[in-house]
């Protein structure tokens, strides 16, 4: 008897530890994918209202103070240092499935949008580009959101 209610309390824990886990997890997320919305605020200002090109405005984004999509920034740049061959949005699809494991396909999906501004030169088009990619994001955050909320009932309530 004592065996069964010790192996129903390790099931429990661990289950709540499991739980506790995702949900830090999707928390990170979405301070992720909000920075990453800065960020490309930032972009846009720089590109749209300012008329510079691609990289001096990823020149600039990387030289603010958004430090967490930095690298994704960098890696761009890198392309453009080593004179690389590969097209921005090729290079843009392998550094975002390889550079942080903490995009899954459903924000990969949203941030694939950013190859759109990439081949754009049209303002009225990249500001388009711009607002569907950030628009997108927003529905991603607010989804993350949702189950975040929803864990937090569960927590509170020890359900899982």
């Amino acid at each position: 008897m004592i065996v069964r209610l010790l192996g129903a309390l390790i099931i429990m824990l661990s289950c709540t530890g499991a739980g506790f886990c995702v949900n830090a997890k999707n928390k990170l997320k979405i301070n992720e994918l909000k920075n990453m919305k800065n960020c490309l605020d930032t972009m846009e200002r720089e590109m749209c209202v300012s008329l510079k090109p691609l990289f001096e405005a990823i020149d600039i984004v990387v030289g603010s103070s958004f430090k967490t999509n930095n690298y994704l920034f960098n890696e761009i740049l890198k392309c453009r240092n080593n004179n690389e061959t590969v097209s921005l949005s090729e290079k843009l699809t392998d550094i975002l499935s390889t550079s942080n494991k903490l995009y899954d396909s459903k924000d990969m999906s949203v941030l694939k949008g950013l190859s759109d501004i990439a081949g754009c030169e049209n303002r009225e088009i990249l500001k388009k580009n711009f607002e569907k990619l950030k628009l997108d994001l927003d529905n991603r955050i607010s989804q993350l959101s949702d189950t975040v909320k929803n864990k937090a009932i569960a927590e509170k309530l020890a359900v899982y």
